[in-house]
């Protein structure tokens, strides 16, 4: 049928798609939450408008271009940041495969709930897009994601070949570096960090410049 429309921001978008409940265990398979990604599209569009309207201050549209963005601008400030992330990714390392499992389930399940403020917010920074779009996008790379790689071993011996004598290890190799479009900047940020949190990489996002408040809020 036709699909129905709404006035945000400017712009002509739909309405954005509900979640389906985020698995708490990794039971479900990739094939279920893009199904049942695909069968709540229409089911809910009403939510979004409720969920806008109960932001809070910090989550709402006006404030976003109040929200203090940092750059590097010299050598030194970079290194110092680096030395952050060195030492970050020092405790890192000792993180077990249950450790990295419930942090990445942790980010996948926050970036979730907030998929609808985080597509409204970066609607409004950048100017494109449609929010109903960008939420089921944020949904994808949170909900998808954890669903494919929950049991992916990613820490210590995650393979052995006895036969052949070969055993391998999984090991960090942050920090890494994330380049942030402006395109779909959420998502990006969501899929690139789940990754990372699931690796035990410490990662740093380099945010296009018409999408660095969002990135930062997210």
């Amino acid at each position: 049928g036709a699909t129905r429309r709404r006035r945000w921001g400017g712009a002509a978008m739909r309405h954005p798609p509900s979640s389906s409940a985020m698995a708490a265990d990794s039971s479900s398979s990739p094939h279920h939450a893009a199904a049942a990604a695909a069968a709540n599209y229409d089911a809910d569009r009403t939510h979004a408008p409720h969920v806008i309207g109960g932001m809070k201050s910090l989550e709402s549209l006006s404030s976003l271009q109040s929200l203090p963005v940092s750059s590097i601008a010299d050598p030194a400030s970079a290194d110092e940041m680096l030395d952050v992330l060195a030492d970050a990714q020092t405790a890192f390392l000792k993180a077990t495969q249950a450790d990295a499992d419930k942090i990445a389930h942790a980010v996948a399940r926050a970036s979730d709930q907030r998929r609808i403020v985080f597509a409204a917010l970066a609607v409004e920074e950048t100017g494109m897009g449609i929010l109903e779009d960008k939420a089921l996008k944020n949904h994808f790379a949170a909900e998808y994601v954890w669903s494919k790689h929950a049991k992916t071993k990613t820490v210590g011996i995650i393979e052995e070949d006895h036969s052949r004598g070969i055993t391998q290890v999984a090991n960090p190799v942050g920090p890494i570096a994330s380049i942030i479009p402006c395109t779909n900047p959420t998502s990006t940020i969501v899929f690139h960090i789940l990754l990372a949190m699931k690796t035990r990489n410490t990662i740093v996002f380099l945010p296009h410049p018409r999408a660095r408040r969002v990135s930062k809020f997210v």
